[in-house]
């Protein structure tokens, strides 16, 4: 049996949490305690990077959104739909 590679999209709203709230990425770092870089701010930001569970919950916490608003999977159904 051959394993079959899936693939998700995972995505952020950090660009617009940041820019809505005027949060640069070293603010976010300094809100982190410096747990997280500002350069991996900017690379989650630019979407060049996805995040382990750890940075994600940081991110959201120092944005004060929920993780899931702030990282979400762009394949996964939406909500109330049937599951097949």
């Amino acid at each position: 049996m051959s394993g079959k590679k899936v693939s998700r999209r995972w995505e952020n709203t950090l660009w617009y949490a940041m820019e809505k709230r005027k949060i640069s990425a070293a603010e976010i770092q300094f809100r982190c305690k410096g747990l997280v870089s500002r350069s991996t701010v900017d690379r989650i930001r630019r979407k060049q990077y996805v995040p382990n569970i750890e940075i994600a919950f940081h991110i959201a916490q120092a944005i004060g959104k929920p993780i899931e608003w702030v990282f979400y999977n762009s394949d996964a159904k939406t909500e109330g739909s049937d599951a097949t």
